[in-house]
C-alpha cells in the first residue's frame, strides 16, 4: 500500500479535517439510517480513535497521489469533468445538464476533478506496477490445480 511504504508527518490540521469529513460522512448515513440523535454521538464518539487513524492515512495517500499528479503532469480536463458527470447522472438517473448546474452552484466541480485525478494517477501506477504471479501451495497441489480440479 502506498500509505505503509511511506513514513512522514502530517500537519494535524489537515488530520483534523479529514477526520472531521469522515465524522460528518457517519453521521449523514446513520441519520440515513434513521439512527437517534443519542446513538449518533455514541457512534461517533466510539469510533473516534479509528476515525483520526483513518483520517491520517487518508491524507498521506492524499499528499503521494497529489505528489505523483505533480511530478508526472496529471491534469483533468473539463472534458473529462462533463464525461464523469454523465456518467454520475446516468447511474442516478438524473439529467446530466441539471446535475452539472446543481455541482457548478455548490462548488463541487474541483471535488469530482480531484477524484478523476486521483484515478489518473491510480491507473498510471497500476500501468507502471511490476506484477509477480506465485503458486501458492495448498493441501493437495497448488492453487491453480484445485481450481482446474473443481472446475473439471
Amino acid at each position: 500500500s502506498l500509505n505503509g511504504q511511506y513514513d512522514f508527518c502530517v500537519p494535524e490540521s489537515l488530520i483534523n479535517k479529514e477526520a472531521q469529513r469522515i465524522k460528518e460522512q457517519l453521521r449523514q448515513r446513520l441519520m440515513e439510517a434513521r439512527a437517534n440523535e443519542e446513538l449518533i454521538k455514541e457512534k461517533i464518539e466510539k469510533l473516534t480513535p479509528s476515525i483520526k487513524e483513518d483520517a491520517a492515512k487518508n491524507v498521506k495517500v492524499y499528499l503521494i497521489m497529489n505528489e505523483i499528479a505533480n511530478t508526472y503532469l496529471v491534469e483533468v480536463s473539463e472534458e473529462e469533468l462533463a464525461i464523469r458527470v454523465e456518467a454520475m447522472a446516468a447511474a442516478t438517473k438524473q439529467d446530466a445538464k441539471a446535475l452539472m448546474s446543481y455541482i457548478v452552484k455548490n462548488d463541487l466541480a474541483d471535488d469530482i476533478k480531484l477524484q478523476i485525478r486521483h484515478d489518473k494517477v491510480f491507473d498510471f501506477i497500476v500501468s507502471k506496477a511490476r506484477i509477480e504471479e506465485e503458486e501458492i501451495e495448498v493441501a493437495g497441489g497448488t492453487a491453480s490445480e484445485q481450481i482446474s480440479q473443481d472446475n473439471g
